[in-house]
């Protein structure tokens, strides 16, 4: 288990004058924990949890607010089971607090330039939905003529098909927008394998 606190300073930050100074400041409370062995009924694997707090204000923030990385709650569980000596089976699940971004509220027209230009919400003033994937993986690990280490693996990526945000992509007036959805968040077949020479 790891408990932190960091405090920055000297962090850019935009000036009318100078464009940018050293100005920007910050900080980040958090906690991390990880189990990791042999469990019941032979699993093996880890379970891991992370806590963060994070505050900045630096770059075109334009006040002290949640920092781009402040993922509040990060929870992972890989678990992996032998049915034989060559074969294995493992499951991994992933939770994750969404990040903060900042939203278009509205939008003005210029017409000097003939686009509409985005009016947006304070700096991290909202967060993405929060991220869930559960995939599953089956591996040969072996041989190949009789020398080469091969291992071999069949996965399945988010297989109860969770719907995970990346971001937004707005109307060219910003009336309305859609999701742009995390490619390897789609529900997905990945098969690969990997030979030891």
């Amino acid at each position: 288990m790891e408990v932190y606190h960091k405090d920055y300073t000297n962090l850019p930050l935009e000036n009318a004058i100078l464009n940018y100074d050293n100005s920007g400041y910050g900080f980040a409370d958090g906690v991390d924990v990880i189990i990791k062995g042999n469990f019941p009924l032979g699993i093996t694997g880890w379970i891991s949890y992370g806590f963060i707090n994070t505050k900045r204000q630096w770059m075109d923030f334009d006040k002290y607010t949640s920092s781009n990385y402040d993922i509040t709650h990060n929870l992972s569980l890989v678990a992996k089971y032998n049915l034989s000596e060559n074969w294995q089976v493992g499951l991994t699940a992933k939770f994750a607090t969404g990040k903060p971004y900042t939203p278009v509220v509205s939008s003005s027209f210029n017409s000097q330039e003939y686009i509409y230009e985005p009016v947006y919400a304070e700096t991290n003033s909202a967060r993405l939905p929060n991220y869930r994937r559960v995939d599953l993986r089956l591996t040969y690990l072996g041989e190949l003529f009789g020398d080469l280490p091969l291992v071999a693996y069949m996965e399945g990526l988010n297989i109860l098909d969770f719907t995970n945000i990346f971001g937004y992509s707005y109307s060219p007036d910003y009336s309305s927008r859609k999701e742009i959805k995390s490619y390897f968040g789609y529900r997905m077949i990945v098969v690969g394998f990997s030979l030891g020479i």
